[in-house]
């Protein structure tokens, strides 16, 4: 079967960790190997998660957030740009970065947000403890957005949202598709996702991609330390110059392969 889930989708907790789970972002690329992910590799190879369950801000050392909070942040801002879809663009063709993996199937703008709406389903049963197959697997399956697609992609937020907030043990399992993950490391793979793709849908129709300043400093604390690493194993697409003094935003952008005001 043709796979068509967007290019660097989290299937559920069915999280591929696919080259762009961090970067859809990473522009294609293929699964990281379980291997990989589960620090079985050479640590210069390896999906190195945070080893610490604290995001430090970098403007105010005095200032932290846990993975949860950041979760919240990206999903937020995914909702503030599925919010401002026009109803003639829900059935826009995407560009090329937002094709399936192995597949030369065109999603709509309304297929990659119902994917993210389905991923956001998932999450507060995957932090409840439960494994799909307790669930369901296909508990989910189907157009999720109906007749008010933005309005019910609001509901799903704000339901994983909720869920994220409560979660008081980030070492907790959570039981993915193709693996058993802590909840932070889980946290880690959904967060970077909803967040590079709240700026690149935003792009995409048209409305301004600026994303909330916590939400990029939690990126940037996320993904700076191993961007290096990650692009080795085809995570990320080159990065692309961008001036030292140039916003953080910017800088996140070029790291991970985007063209921001800041990029030479």
């Amino acid at each position: 079967m043709t796979d068509r889930r967007p290019r660097g989708t989290l299937c559920a907790c069915a999280i591929s960790v696919n080259a762009a789970i961090l970067s859809q972002h990473a522009q294609g690329g293929q699964p990281v190997p379980r291997a990989v992910t589960a620090g079985r590799a050479p640590a210069t190879l390896g999906y190195v998660y945070l080893r610490s369950s604290r995001v430090t801000g970098l403007t105010d050392p005095t200032d932290s957030m846990t993975e949860p909070d950041v979760f919240v942040l990206a999903d937020h801002a995914l909702n503030t740009v599925v919010a401002q879809i026009r109803p003639e663009q829900w059935d826009m063709p995407m560009p090329p970065e937002f094709q399936g993996r192995n597949s030369d199937h065109t999603p709509t703008l309304r297929e990659v947000v119902n994917y993210h709406a389905y991923d956001d389903a998932w999450v507060p049963d995957m932090l409840a403890g439960w494994t799909m197959e307790e669930v369901g697997v296909d508990a989910y399956a189907g157009d999720l957005l109906g007749d008010d697609p933005a309005g019910n992609f609001a509901a799903l937020v704000e339901k994983a949202c909720a869920a994220a907030r409560g979660v008081t043990d980030l070492t907790q399992t959570v039981h993915c598709s193709f693996g058993n993950y802590t909840t932070q490391e889980y946290f880690w793979q959904i967060t970077m996702f909803r967040g590079l793709r709240a700026h690149d849908i935003a792009h995409v129709i048209g409305v301004d991609s600026a994303l909330p300043d916590a939400l990029v400093e939690g990126l940037w604390k996320e993904i700076s330390p191993h961007a290096e690493e990650w692009r080795l194993i085809g995570i990320f697409p080159p990065a692309i110059p961008t001036a030292a003094d140039a916003p953080l935003l910017d800088r996140l952008l070029g790291l991970t392969g985007r063209r921001g005001t800041g990029t030479a």
